[in-house]
């Protein structure tokens, strides 16, 4: 199982550098999970630059597994470290450490949030 943040999610459906090699990665991935939060963030950075493209947006959302913002996800993530974290970074963490147990990697592109997760013992990855 392979925790998708939105900026992995986004080179999945904007031209960027790396896109290539996340869809590569995603051919190899039997499971790819992230929180419910990404379908917001993803479509409005869609709708901004390449509103073209929101149908991708949709057909890529039927092919993963969300994790529902809980109340217990937002209270863990008010509670994770550093404090610096941003707020939509912690729901992230939060969700993807609901599955830690199961969890392969956590796939990002944002140094800040690949810091948090390294420090809270995940196994980060940004194929590129």
């Amino acid at each position: 199982m392979h925790f998708f943040d939105s900026s992995a999610l986004a080179k999945l459906i904007l031209d960027e550098a790396e896109s290539p090699a996340i869809a590569a990665y995603l051919t190899k991935t039997a499971t790819i999970v992230a929180s419910d939060l990404a379908r917001a963030e993803l479509t409005r950075a869609v709708r901004r630059s390449a509103v073209d493209r929101l149908p991708r947006v949709t057909a890529l959302f039927e092919r993963l597994h969300l994790v529902p913002v809980t109340g217990s996800i937002l209270t863990s993530a008010g509670r994770l470290l550093p404090p610096g974290l941003r707020t939509l970074d912690a729901i992230h963490l939060a969700s993807a450490l609901l599955l830690q147990g199961d969890l392969q990697a956590f796939v990002t592109y944002d140094q800040r949030q690949r810091d948090a997760a390294i420090q809270l013992g995940l196994l980060v990855n940004s194929p590129s």
